[in-house]
């Protein structure tokens, strides 16, 4: 058995066109397969390393590094007045499960996308949920009746200091360094670029060629092995 944390399950909740989104990990490994349009890109885009660090630039968020989508545009991608969402990971150390994740609100006419984040000891769908009884997302005010106030913060540096205390134990400093690598590996052309192919004399193929980074680590589940569900029904909850 491994003597860290590794992640076990990720999840969306009402953000794009995902309503209840859940992924499985195997070894600490997801492998995310499918047709274009599937939601492979926006999966990345809204986990990976949004929920590891808060961060909410375009830029950052977007695996393309275009200012195109943001994450206002996400929340409300199916033209509501407002909309709340959550984004969530799962790690887990033999029987010791705990979930990171990041609240949103949206509203339409407000640029600003409000956020709060959480880390806790337990399961989403096990120990706790993040839909109430009508089915809809809990607001921040409910995730902290639901939770307890303590294990909630509003900044994204005091997320991703509770994340390394809790998880990795490495200091902020070098923390921050494995959030650039995740977003390295997370990009689409890694090698573009800087590689070039390079024959050697009586060779016919390229003598080198580029490696490929795997990423380690609803309710219809995609599974780390095997391919893609089809398109995501859209959710449509009333307006809160």
């Amino acid at each position: 058995m491994t003597d860290r944390f590794r992640p076990s399950r990720a999840g969306i909740v009402n953000l794009w066109d995902y309503r209840d989104e859940e992924f499985v990990f195997a070894d600490g490994r997801l492998v995310l397969r499918g047709p274009n349009g599937s939601g492979k890109t926006k999966a990345l885009e809204v986990l990976f390393p949004f929920v590891l660090d808060g961060r909410i630039e375009p830029r950052r968020l977007n695996p393309f590094a275009s200012e195109d989508r943001t994450m206002k545009s996400n929340l409300l991608y199916r033209g509501q007045e407002s909309a709340h969402s959550y984004v969530w990971l799962e790690f887990a150390h033999g029987d010791t499960y705990v979930t990171v994740g990041v609240g949103l609100r949206a509203q339409k006419h407000n640029d600003r996308v409000t956020r709060w984040y959480f880390v806790v000891d337990g399961r989403v769908g096990v120990d706790f949920s993040l839909l109430g009884p009508d089915d809809r997302p809990l607001t921040r005010k409910q995730l902290a009746a639901e939770l307890g106030p303590d294990v909630i913060t509003d900044k994204p540096v005091d997320h991703r200091v509770a994340i390394d205390a809790r998880l990795f134990r490495l200091g902020i400093d070098r923390y921050e360094q494995l959030l650039t690598l995740v977003l390295t590996l997370r990009r689409p052309q890694l090698g573009a670029g800087w590689w070039r192919p390079t024959r050697q004399p009586g060779r016919s193929s390229p003598a080198t060629s580029p490696t490929c980074a795997r990423m380690p680590g609803r309710r219809r589940t995609w599974s780390a092995t095997g391919s893609a569900p089809s398109r995501p029904r859209a959710a449509h909850w009333p307006r809160r």
